[in-house]
């Protein structure tokens, strides 16, 4: 049978709440002896000293290496997105300069037909002037078609023609913005469009600088992470990171309790009263514990108590069931005895009435009756 303390479910929880506190004080006493400029105590174990060190150090290693691959995860994710707005931004700019260079076109067309077109910007009428021409000739050869097929050609390239009037502005607009004197312009119809103009090309150069910076900020982020899946060495590291974590709090536990057991040597100190009082809590704490041990101990040994009656009941019930038992089987032994007595009784009497009747052939011989 298993031993009784195994079948017993102790309430190890408050025990297990109160010991974790207690450790969690003795790191609290480990870090702020090591927070104090110029502790009273001396450790004389400087081997748990330098395992708290050593601990810290390479959890911060780790810790280190673990934020930067997160930041740089961090910049790439942030910075991908922004890129891609950036670009949706330029196309919607674009399409924007493209109607204020129609705009502008057509405003030159205007100006130039009016005679104020200033002379330094008349280069850039070329595409519009060669419009024109193009217009004008193809006008002039409708009208001098002899037949109606070369008027109906010449009156289809008439209006395909015409249809790019409004590529012929955009190319004009185009060039006198890039003239860098559109201002020259008169009227306000074309200050108005020559001011947005400019504002889009400063946002224009905005975005283009954002996104040469955002690529910039990928290439390192990306240099910086090197080759590999980097979803399995985040894990990894935030794996090692853990192991670390555990390894600093069980040194700092270690420290803390050598700090414990010495505090003798230098809770008298008024410079460490931050030290004595958290050594007042784990004194505390431990008291706390060795009381709940205590009580845990206590209800165990009424547990087993319990559970040793249960038993003793348990067996006094199958003992009165095999007492039964043994009465059934006795009185069906004392009925087999009989019968088996009663069977001997009858052999004997067959072995009587064989001996007689051998007895009467001896002396008879053939006994037949005649």
């Amino acid at each position: 049978m298993a031993p009784i303390f195994t079948e017993i479910q102790s309430p190890e929880k408050d025990a297990a709440n109160l010991r974790a506190e207690l450790d969690s004080l003795y790191r609290d006493l480990c870090r702020l002896f090591l927070s104090h400029p110029e502790p009273t105590v001396v450790s004389d174990d400087r081997t748990l000293l330098e395992g708290v060190l050593a601990a810290r150090r390479g959890e911060q290693a780790v810790r280190t290496r673990l934020e930067g691959m997160q930041l740089a995860l961090n910049d790439i994710s942030e910075a991908t997105p922004a890129i891609s707005k950036a670009h949706s931004t330029i196309r919607s700019l674009e399409e924007k300069r493209t109607r204020l260079f129609a705009m502008l076109g057509a405003v030159c067309s205007e100006i130039y037909d009016s005679g104020t077109f200033p002379g330094e910007l008349e280069p850039a009428l070329e595409p519009l002037l060669v419009h024109r021409s193009e217009i004008s000739a193809l006008e002039e050869r409708l009208e001098q078609a002899g037949t109606p097929v070369a008027a109906m050609v010449a009156n289809g390239r008439l209006k395909a023609a015409r249809k790019r009037q409004e590529q012929a502005f955009v190319d004009t607009g185009r060039l006198v913005e890039g003239c860098g004197e559109a201002e020259l312009l008169p009227g306000p119809k074309a200050a108005s469009i020559v001011s947005d103009l400019a504002e889009s090309s400063r946002q224009l150069l905005a975005l283009r600088q954002e996104i040469s910076e955002k690529n910039e900020t990928i290439s390192r982020a990306r240099l910086s992470l090197g080759s590999g899946a980097r979803n399995t060495r985040l894990k990894n590291l935030e794996l090692e990171l853990k192991q670390k974590e555990d390894q600093t709090r069980l040194a700092e536990e270690q420290y803390g309790k050598f700090l414990y057991r010495n505090r003798e040597r230098w809770q008298d100190a008024p410079e460490n009263a931050d030290l004595v009082r958290c050594v007042s809590a784990i004194a505390a704490a431990r008291h706390n514990l060795y009381i709940e041990q205590l009580r845990s101990r206590i209800d165990a040994l009424e547990q087993a108590r319990r559970i040793c009656s249960e038993r003793i009941g348990h067996f006094t019930q199958r003992m009165d069931y095999l007492d039964g038992e043994i009465s059934k089987l006795n009185r069906q032994k004392e009925d087999l005895q009989a019968k088996v007595e009663s069977e001997k009784f009858n052999i004997e009497s067959i072995r009587t009435q064989q001996q007689a009747l051998r007895a009467r052939f001896d002396e008879e011989g053939d006994g037949l009756d005649e």
